[in-house]
């Protein structure tokens, strides 16, 4: 990964103006332009080497994923005991992107080219193959007529997409107040209604429909003393856990024991809630719907909506939706009927960051060679309506005074000093914000704050491998609880419990060091979709 990304590195990124640095040239344009004249101005903004690290976000271009829990086999870790249905790691190189800063909608458009011929390369070939300087001479032109008709492409795309999204900021729908937020009359206004279908489509509107309807049933049924209506709901829609409560009690109760004997601090057990086509499926009678149709397998929904209500009714900072697959459609004749047989979707609405790299910054540019980041979360309470009120504050002082979830927080904090121990700089890692109080749309949590400088020479993977996987999903002492639970759980975690986000393609730093930054999240209130029509379903992980 480290070698392929060093591969694709480059001092320079092509940016477009944002939409109002873009109404701002338009309106100058304007003022001076001389009649008739119809020429577009080039719309593309070329950062020097000096201004690039003006971005407000460090992307670069590069890869784009997830990395599964399974992928700890290539790291510190026991063996995986089981295989996943899903790809353990899968990510595509995004050299095209468009980027969004919502805390005052300026869109950047960025787009990876070559940046130089590599010409010692090219005279060592040369002179291995025994070719003059006539063949040198040409193979650079080609090298160079290439890197200018890929720019060029560059520039056409960052032109269109210009248009494309200025066309875009236009529309302003997804303002429309979530259902979320409309307490305990559900009913909108027309032109919500039109706004938000607009914005997110209707089956999306359809389906937070459904999501209130089922909250305030919910709501219900808990003041009338119902035990379990998560459970009730998830068996209604035909959902079933990888292992009951007695088992899953069981299995609990084992990790007591374990940690009686001293063999282990923490344990993060989990379970799965799952929707295959091959699980048993609610009907009426005897398997069948009015006593003679056989009742269909339920289908996995469509992974798009599903996470536009993800967004909506969960919003969190490290939220991702990723779609692979689909790809091959045609290519053999046993998938000809099902277009989506590979096709794997990532619905993740994660409030935890895993590990993030940091390009150095201003004075520390010359000594550092980046700045690790790890915000693990241990520590979770409901948040009350109206937000902010007396109740509410009194879930987060409640959690923030938890003698459980502190001791849980204080071990995952030392569990991560360890992991980024092994590849900071002697001296550096430190916990600038302990067990601090940090609230979100749906949810208290509470979150420490680990940090270190990389040490010169650890390739940005090695940073990744060093801590994976996520501490707060398995607990401490990280290799020998890795190996309780995989005597334990039954089965694998896949996606969940593992990491989704990006690694960015290396600038080399004053101090000679080309790792890229990264920033990964922690895979958790995340559902895997497999959408084919053989062994397709849904996959939600639960701890």
């Amino acid at each position: 990964l480290d070698a392929r990304l060093a591969a694709r590195s480059c001092d320079r990124t092509e940016r477009v103006e944002s939409w109002g640095e873009a109404a701002a040239r338009r309106a100058a344009e304007g003022s001076v332009a001389h009649a008739g004249d119809d020429a577009p101005r080039d719309p593309v903004v070329s950062l020097s080497d000096e201004n690039i690290d003006d971005l407000p976000f460090d992307f670069r271009c590069g890869f784009v994923g997830y990395f599964g829990y399974e992928m700890r086999a290539e790291c510190d870790s026991p063996t995986p005991r089981h295989v996943s249905p899903v790809p353990d790691a899968a990510l595509y190189f995004a050299d095209r992107v468009v980027a969004v800063d919502h805390s005052n909608d300026d869109v950047y458009l960025l787009a990876l080219v070559p940046d130089e011929i590599d010409i010692a390369g090219l005279e060592r070939e040369a002179r291995g193959a025994n070719l003059g300087a006539a063949a040198r001479a040409v193979a650079e032109g080609m090298v160079a007529m290439a890197r200018e008709e890929a720019e060029g492409d560059a520039r056409s795309w960052m032109a269109e997409t210009e248009r494309t999204v200025l066309a875009l900021g236009s529309f302003d729908a997804t303002r429309s107040d979530s259902p979320a937020n409309e307490g305990d009359d559900p009913r909108r206004s027309d032109s919500t209604h039109a706004g938000l279908t607009a914005a997110i489509g209707a089956r999306a509107v359809a389906a937070l429909d459904a999501c209130e309807r089922m909250r305030r049933e919910e709501a219900t049924q808990e003041g009338e003393g119902s035990k379990d209506a998560g459970a009730a709901y998830a068996y209604e829609g035909g959902f079933t856990f990888r292992r009951d409560r007695d088992e899953y009690v069981g299995d609990v109760s084992a990790c007591q024991r374990a940690i009686d004997r001293g063999e282990t601090y923490e344990v993060c057990l989990t379970n799965e809630l799952r929707r295959t086509a091959v699980e048993r499926s609610r009907v009426e009678g005897d398997g069948e719907v009015g006593g003679s149709i056989p009742a269909p397998p339920p289908r996995a929904p469509d992974p798009a909506t599903l996470y536009s209500v993800l967004r909506r009714t969960n919003p969190a900072p490290y939220a991702a939706f990723l779609c692979f697959g689909g790809c091959d459609f045609g290519g053999s004749s046993d998938v000809s009927s099902d277009p989506l047989h590979d096709v794997v979707a990532v619905c993740c609405s994660s409030p935890e960051r895993f590990l993030r790299l940091s390009p150095p910054a201003g004075g520390d540019a010359a000594s550092s060679s980046g700045v690790l980041e790890a915000k693990p979360i241990k520590g979770t309470a409901p948040r009350v309506q109206p937000l902010g009120c007396d109740a509410d504050v009194a879930e987060a002082s409640k959690l923030a005074s938890s003698v459980k979830d502190r001791a849980e927080n204080l071990m995952i904090v030392d569990l991560l000093r360890n992991d980024l121990g092994r590849v900071c700089a002697p001296g550096t890692v430190s916990v600038p914000g302990l067990m601090k109080i940090e609230s979100y749309a749906a949810v208290h949590q509470l979150v420490s704050t680990v940090r270190g400088t990389k040490r010169a020479g650890v390739p940005a993977a090695a940073c990744v491998a060093a801590a994976f996987p996520p501490g707060s999903m398995t607990g401490a002492p990280k290799f020998r609880t890795v190996e309780i639970i995989d005597t334990l759980e039954p089965g694998p975690r896949g996606v969940y419990s593992g990491s989704v986000g990006y690694l960015s393609v290396p600038r080399e730093s004053a101090a000679g060091d080309a790792a890229g930054a990264f920033d990964l999240n922690v895979v958790i209130r995340t559902a895997v979709v497999k959408p084919g029509l053989r062994g397709g379903g849904v996959w939600v992980g639960s701890g």
